[in-house]
């Protein structure tokens, strides 16, 4: 996990989202395009954490909390709050990133895996939380939350061909922002944090800022792939967001590959594409045999 950050990301990246934008010419069955739509959306979460992981050098076992607040959000938002969607999104994005930026600030203190326990932790509590009854009013507890359908005229984007380009769009934004993120001078910083923090330092790099940027960028992200999986789902549960899927999603950035933004992509479609075809029950153990 600790392999050097690739710096040409842009054109591996663009060949895979191009690819992905032709792929329901291609793939004519629902069923086909259901488990690509699953994928991209474990994908925009998947970029994040390798932001996070293979170019600042920090680890999470709990990126789906940031799911699941991006996702419980915008539904709660949506059907208690009367907001539209697109407004609802924005802030439940948001609110991702703001719950990534406390988080972080405990969490970069943590050296290597200390943080990764730290986050596993954290979304077994989050989990609670959600089922729990203090929450109850906005999360449904236990018996979960319906999310409101979305659409964009008379373009229903939570089926069909609306929901898979309404999902690569996400997709495309999120691996704009990772490529972007590996130009400027802050991806050049996490770079030499992850190399040497001392080194960092004596270059005049505040570690504890550009570790916390890292964090708040993979929240966002998160955050919107819960939007996305909101929208695809229709219905919120808690478990939905159990602690395993950080797992899953951690796994996915590792077959991938860390620090090459299209790898995790890559991770996504291979990891849906392999557990779809597997019996049922088996896809767990796909995982932790990973």
């Amino acid at each position: 996990m600790l392999t050097r950050a690739r710096d040409n990301v842009g054109l591996p990246t663009l060949i895979v989202v191009v690819l992905l934008a032709l792929a329901p010419l291609v793939i004519g069955s629902a069923a086909g395009q259901s488990v690509i739509i699953v994928a991209m959306i474990y994908a925009v979460g998947a970029v994040g954490l390798d932001l996070l992981t293979g170019y600042s050098g920090q680890f999470s076992f709990g990126q789906f909390v940031y799911f699941a607040t991006g996702a419980y959000i915008m539904a709660s938002l949506e059907i208690n709050a009367h907001l539209t969607w697109w407004v609802a999104l924005i802030i439940a994005v948001l609110g991702s990133g703001l719950l990534a930026g406390l988080v972080g600030a405990a969490m970069v203190r943590l050296r290597f895996f200390g943080s990764a326990v730290g986050t596993f932790f954290l979304g077994a509590a989050v989990v609670d939380i959600i089922s729990g009854s203090h929450l109850a009013r906005w999360t449904g507890a236990s018996n979960g939350l319906p999310v409101a359908p979305v659409s964009l005229g008379s373009l229903a984007l939570t089926s069909g061909y609306g929901l898979y380009y309404t999902v690569l769009t996400g997709l495309v934004l999120a691996t704009a922002l990772c490529v972007r993120y590996t130009k400027i001078r802050a991806g050049v910083a996490a770079r030499v944090v992850k190399e040497s923090e001392i080194v960092a330092a004596s270059m005049g790099i505040r570690v504890f800022r550009e570790k916390l940027r890292a964090q708040v960028t993979g929240g966002l992200l998160a955050g919107l792939g819960g939007c996305l999986l909101a929208m695809n789902l229709g219905y919120l549960s808690p478990d939905t967001f159990d602690v395993s899927q950080s797992i899953e999603l951690f796994a996915i950035v590792a077959v991938g590959g860390t620090g090459s933004i299209a790898g995790p992509i890559l991770g996504a479609l291979f990891f849906f594409g392999v557990t779809n075809s597997l019996p049922s029950g088996s896809s767990s153990e796909l995982v932790f045999a990973l």
